[in-house]
């Protein structure tokens, strides 16, 4: 549960989301408190647990109460609590499982036996809105599937996701919708190229016209048919990369495909069932990603060389990368190793060998080439889309991950571009 929570769930809404565990008496919710906050110190990592249950619980001639375990202000309660930082995971018995409403709550670790309505009230938790909650997880250690819908069955008309959710049904989807023909891989790697490299948005809506107009060729059957394919991919593919580390980057490529078409393609009026939500995630996505407006500088021939900041120059970058990867070990609770620092290395070198972005630090402030900086950056990473999938998926989901990789790349440019002048100096 806490490597799940810390590699995947801590980065979700923004790096805000939190979680909650149901477990199967107050007792055991006890024990997970204690074990939970023990694995936490071990690891160092930056989040607190908090638990609830009612009246006093007894173990190993001890007694245990909220208030003991907790060790929140006297006036503080649980609810104000988990709100705030660094509370992000909610251990739970029978206590705060209906009635309880937090927007932040996004993944639930259930380790006990639900049934009828308190199934429904218990899971329902994790569905209250968020302006930046894309999606939810139940991650269910107990329950059987038909327990469950049979649960949930009398107050929904409709029943997604049937069967487990098999990895290959990937392979079966993307092959279904590359039948349609409405666009073809090729299509596919053409806009994924373009933008990675901060391309402009009229480029990229360019690119996904024609796909649109095969799309409105086709019947409104085989649009809808299409419509639904296409959603159920993004739906399993989303879930399962939070799972399982996909290899394929092909995998990868059709999903951030299919989000930017997704909300170019027109609604269609059709009694077919279709989920009303793919079109709210759709124009949710949008708001968020508007593309990257570049800031024109002055012209470069106008500007003197400025110096950048001082700051201490290390006689050694390999040492540098080895503490940006231990710093964002500790301050995200990742996993990177040196393997990662390898490609870290790669980026801030490829940076360094790219003339245009070497001739802006050289005629212009340091405030300067940040402000464009991002443009060179994704470009980066965008490379590691086919080198390391594992390295460039961590950073790119994780807003606030990435704002510091490239803050610290960054920084590390300019301490080793400085190295360099030195030395032709000397």
């Amino acid at each position: 549960m806490l490597n799940h929570f810390m590699s995947s769930t801590t980065h979700k809404i923004k790096g805000k989301a939190k979680a909650m565990v149901v477990t199967r008496s107050r007792l055991h919710a006890v024990f997970y408190k204690k074990a939970l906050d023990k694995l936490i110190k071990e690891n160092n990592y930056p989040i607190k647990t908090l638990v609830a249950f009612t009246g006093t619980v007894k173990h190993d001639e001890q007694e245990y109460t909220e208030n003991s375990m907790n060790d929140l202000p006297s006036r503080k309660t649980i609810q104000k609590a988990f709100e705030e930082e660094p509370y992000r995971t909610l251990i739970v018995a029978d206590k705060f499982q209906t009635g309880f409403d937090q927007p932040l709550l996004h993944t639930m670790y259930v380790d006990k036996v639900l049934n009828g309505i308190t199934a429904v009230q218990t899971l329902c938790r994790v569905n209250r809105i968020h302006p930046n909650k894309n999606d939810t997880l139940i991650l269910d250690f107990v329950n059987k599937t038909e327990v469950i819908q049979k649960a949930f069955q009398p107050y929904y008309e409709a029943t997604f996701l049937k069967e487990a959710t098999d990895p290959h049904k990937l392979y079966e989807l993307e092959d279904k919708i590359l039948e349609y023909q409405v666009f073809e891989q090729s299509d596919v790697e053409t806009f994924v190229k373009a933008w990675g490299t901060g391309e402009s948005q009229p480029k990229l809506h360019n690119i996904l016209s024609p796909v649109v107009t095969a799309f409105k060729e086709k019947t409104k059957k085989e649009q809808v048919e299409f419509k639904k394919t296409l959603g159920r991919y993004q739906n399993i593919y989303s879930f399962l990369s939070q799972l399982i580390p996909f290899s394929d980057v092909n995998l990868e490529k059709l999903y951030i495909f299919n989000k930017f078409l997704n909300k170019k393609l027109p609604t269609i009026n059709d009694p077919l069932p279709f989920s009303v939500l793919q079109d709210v995630d759709m124009d949710s996505y949008k708001i968020v990603n508007k593309g990257k407006k570049e800031i024109n500088l002055v012209s470069e021939g106008e500007l003197g060389p400025i110096v950048p900041g001082i700051g201490e120059y290390i006689s050694d970058i390999d040492i540098k990368l080895s503490t940006i990867i231990k710093d964002l070990n500790d301050a995200f609770g990742t996993d990177f190793t040196d393997d990662d620092k390898v490609f870290l290395g790669r980026v801030k070198d490829n940076l360094l060998e790219n003339k245009q972005l070497i001739n802006k630090m050289a005629y212009n402030s340091k405030e300067n080439v940040k402000a464009v900086f991002d443009k060179y950056f994704n470009q980066e990473m965008n490379k590691l889309l086919n080198g390391n999938m594992h390295f460039y998926k961590r950073v790119v989901d994780n807003e606030k991950l990435r704002e510091r990789v490239k803050a610290d790349i960054f920084d590390l440019l300019y301490l080793e571009y400085n190295k360099m002048n030195e030395i032709s100096r000397d």
